[in-house]
């Protein structure tokens, strides 16, 4: 590790053309690879223009995350594991287990990506789950959306792995981890940088707990987002995009309503309302009393099981999700809205 550290510390040399294509290949997408000729003989430069994080950048995420967890042992890095660095076992209070593996580059963390999914759900089971962050993956034996620690973490590194492959618009902190201090991307035209920082991954609004577990584009076109939409076509130039939300009743003894006053917002403001899906909708949003102790949507409903959340629903033109960061904003009694980031599913 101390070999790695030192390299990221000397990063300051011009880019070299395969660097700046694994860049392109980065931020075009982060569960895409592409390739720009073959630079296999050698170890992996580690530049500025390429994110890389070690073992204490993530864990410093997971404690700012307020997720308590141990190292309960690591994994043998000379395994036949090309440019594996350092591998991580960690237990949350509850006894949740899961791993970190940290590799040389993000490119071949995304080419490990795969077997370890394989390997993880052929021993857990297809509950399982894997997330990349730059050159970072972590493997979750259970659903991040069904199992608190899990998603704890998840949520934690989804927001590192979306500053290493956005760069402006992210906070400060994240971008020094994934580039250096001397690597910062510049900041988007029209960002306000200082609203970004304030917006919070976890919200409470009026006594209740606002959790956005996941957020993606839904295609109509495929079975089981068809459901969830029933059936709708979004209206013309836009695409439907979800956020599925969870909210709870964990302050105070006393039954609490949600506030149904939601809007989506871009870095430059622009405000989207949501749709509203049919009453006999089983995935949507439905803002109705909470007991004490109790969530939306309820243990045990179709929505809570499928997705862990309850469907918002938006109908965004591709233009505006790109306006990020992008944050879901709730309105409660007080008429002071309050926002959250969302963290994009690539």
């Amino acid at each position: 590790m101390d070999g790695i550290l030192s390299a990221r510390k000397r990063r300051r040399s011009a880019v070299s053309a395969p660097a700046l294509c694994a860049l392109v290949a980065i931020v075009a997408a982060s569960t895409l690879v592409t390739g720009c000729g073959d630079e296999e003989s050698a170890a992996p430069a580690i530049d500025e223009q390429q994110p890389h994080l070690s073992v204490a950048e993530v864990e410093s995420v997971l404690e700012r995350g307020r997720l308590a967890v141990v190292r309960t042992g690591g994994g043998d890095t000379s395994a036949d594991r090309e440019g594996l660095v350092d591998l991580v076992r960690y237990e949350s209070q509850s006894g949740r287990e899961f791993e970190i593996f940290v590799w040389e580059t993000p490119r071949i963390a995304q080419r490990q990506r795969s077997s370890l999914l394989a390997a993880a759900r052929a021993q857990h089971g297809e509950d399982a789950a894997v997330l990349r962050a730059a050159n970072v993956i972590a493997v979750f034996p259970g659903p991040p959306s069904r199992i608190d620690a899990y998603r704890a973490a998840a949520n934690a590194i989804s927001r590192l792995g979306a500053a290493c492959i956005r760069g402006a618009g992210a906070e400060e902190r994240l971008l020094r981890l994934c580039f250096g201090d001397d690597a910062v991307p510049p900041q988007g035209e029209g960002v306000d940088r200082d609203e970004a920082e304030e917006a919070e991954d976890v919200i409470v609004v009026d006594g209740l707990r606002y959790d956005p577990l996941i957020a993606r584009r839904l295609n109509p076109n495929i079975g089981p987002d068809s459901k969830m939409l029933s059936g709708r076509r979004p209206p013309a130039g836009r695409s439907w995009f979800g956020v599925f939300l969870r909210v709870c009743n964990e302050h105070g003894g006393k039954t609490r309503t949600p506030s149904g006053r939601l809007a989506l917002v871009d870095a430059f403001g622009e405000r989207r309302e949501p749709y509203e899906l049919p009453p006999d909708n089983p995935f949507g949003y439905d803002p109705r009393a909470i007991e004490p102790e109790r969530c939306l949507p309820r243990d045990g409903s179709v929505a809570e099981q499928v997705n862990g959340g309850a469907l918002v629903l938006f109908a965004v033109s591709r233009a505006y999700l790109s306006n990020r960061p992008i944050a879901l904003e709730v309105t409660g009694d007080g008429d002071t809205p309050r926002r959250m980031r969302v963290v994009l599913e690539s």
